[in-house]
């Protein structure tokens, strides 16, 4: 079992986005984004989402490595409101054999994610 995790200052997130309009759009998917805009803060949203994709590339022990590595992973909530990871491009064949477990969280200051993996 492998584990990542990772917490960040929600004023950090909200100063990038506010900043950064294209922000959203190097570190989220549409389908993220659309998440994201439909909650009722936003900013801690995102950065619990970010530290969850954050979290996956600790867990999988590779690091970030280059900013597109974000979008290879989306970070949804299934219709029960729980967050789950979906592998895009080659992730999804490089990591096929694996379960990926999430947890989020996030107050007005803080968001964190833990990333567990199971390899079947």
């Amino acid at each position: 079992m492998n584990i990542g995790i990772d917490i960040i200052e929600v004023e950090r997130i909200e100063k990038i986005i506010k900043k950064n309009k294209f922000f959203l759009n190097k570190i989220f998917c549409n389908d993220e984004i659309e998440q994201i805009l439909q909650k009722k803060n936003i900013f801690e949203s995102a950065a619990a989402r970010y530290c969850a994709k954050e979290s996956f590339f600790k867990c999988i022990g590779t690091g970030i490595q280059k900013i597109s590595n974000f979008k290879k992973i989306k970070i949804l909530n299934n219709q029960y409101g729980k967050p789950e990871i979906f592998l895009l491009d080659n992730f999804k064949e490089k990591y096929q054999n694996f379960k990926f477990n999430l947890s989020m969280s996030h107050c007005k200051k803080y968001a964190c994610a833990v990333v567990c993996e199971n390899h079947e």
